[in-house]
């Protein structure tokens, strides 16, 4: 079988498996029509992937037909510095502030480069990562060519987006290991976005839960190593918070299915309005219940 081009990688032919392309990939995330949405990108058992999106204003826009997931991103190193001037005097040092440097962070991984044949397998089988990443990055992932284009390219892994220009590619094959092409990159990152999983999103209850765990993290209100009475208290709270709801909808559920009896026209007996009513009792307490353990996690964390 003939090596393919290695812009095959980035275009699917017809009768290509979308799970074998990085267009199918892209096409994939393509699920939400906003611009500048990736959710779909990151979550955390999903491959890391750079795309080519539009850049205007400082604004994100929509993303472009070019990207690649066909890479190993095995480290991110991000290096974060001030600009600042250290004045010796006679007295006290005087520091002087400028803003912040520009963020360069350095990527690092490895990019299958074989051409082999499975064993039991006549056919032999490419894997031309290497050449196509080379190419992706010479024609349109480089920072002259994106700004160039009025474009920027976006890293998605592990629930953070870093957007950003290349500034450098290093590729190293190395006669120990053939079937792999090492590769290290920096990036001048001009925005970083952390995102909550999708499990949270939509969920107004579930996605406050999660960004108060984030935030109390760093909260000053709260000791910096919390003792073990104190995890143990939370995990127990955060149980019977889970188990409460649960209860909640469960009631909730049963509510329906009498209501519904009831709306549709057929009378309720004296029994089924009897549950009606204990139900609905049920609930409210349940209610309270729930916003008890809330608060009394709440405060736990030292959140308002």
């Amino acid at each position: 079988m003939p090596s393919p081009n290695p812009l095959q990688l980035l275009v699917p032919e017809r009768g290509t498996s979308r799970a074998n392309t990085t267009a199918g990939f892209l096409n994939s995330i393509r699920s939400t029509p906003k611009s500048g949405d990736f959710t779909g990108l990151v979550e955390k058992n999903a491959p890391a992937s750079i795309v080519i999106s539009e850049y205007k204003n400082g604004q994100l826009g929509r993303l472009t037909d070019y990207g690649t997931n066909k890479f190993f991103l095995q480290s991110i190193t991000e290096n974060k510095q001030e600009r600042a001037q250290i004045l010796e005097t006679f007295g006290d040092s005087v520091i002087l502030f400028f803003g912040e440097r520009t963020r360069v962070y350095t990527l690092n991984g490895s990019i299958l480069d074989a051409n082999q044949k499975y064993f039991g397998q006549v056919d032999e089988v490419v894997f031309n990562w290497a050449a196509a990443f080379r190419l992706f990055y010479d024609e349109h992932l480089r920072g002259t060519q994106l700004a160039k284009d009025g474009k920027v390219a976006v890293l998605s892994v592990n629930g953070q987006v870093y957007i950003g220009y290349p500034l450098s590619l290093s590729m190293i094959t190395d006669s120990r290991n053939p079937m792999l092409a090492g590769f290290n990159m920096s990036w001048a990152v001009v925005k970083q976005l952390f995102l909550p999983p999708s499990t949270v999103v939509g969920d107004s209850d579930a996605l406050k839960t999660y960004l108060d765990d984030i935030g109390s993290l760093y909260s000053t209100k709260n000791s910096t190593i919390m003792d073990a009475n104190k995890q143990q208290e939370e995990s127990d709270l955060r149980r019977s918070i889970a188990q409460t709801k649960s209860d909640i909808q469960e009631i909730i559920d049963k509510i329906s299915v009498l209501e519904k009896k009831r709306d549709s026209g057929t009378a309720l007996d004296e029994a089924e309005i009897a549950t009606l009513n204990t139900l609905r009792e049920d609930r409210d307490k349940k209610n309270v219940e729930l916003n008890s353990l809330q608060t009394k996690l709440y405060t736990l964390l030292g959140i308002q």
